[in-house]
């Protein structure tokens, strides 16, 4: 949990979803990933994130997520 509530969870097979409410609703973020077999799933302390994946290597994005 980030101090707003805001939550990750990469999904093997689905991708990687976000919760703006401690969970209690997701959205997938993960439009345009070419291979969503989530393996690991960390983010940077400057607010990158990192998914680690199964034949698809590792994807950061491009601004900090929030």
């Amino acid at each position: 949990f980030s101090p707003r509530g805001i939550v990750f969870a990469a999904i093997y097979n689905a991708g990687v979803f976000q919760s703006k409410d401690k969970g209690i609703t997701w959205t997938e973020i993960t439009n345009g990933l070419l291979h969503k077999n989530a393996q690991s799933l960390s983010m940077s302390a400057s607010g990158l994130l990192y998914l680690g994946t199964s034949g698809g290597g590792v994807y950061k994005t491009r601004n900090r997520v929030e």
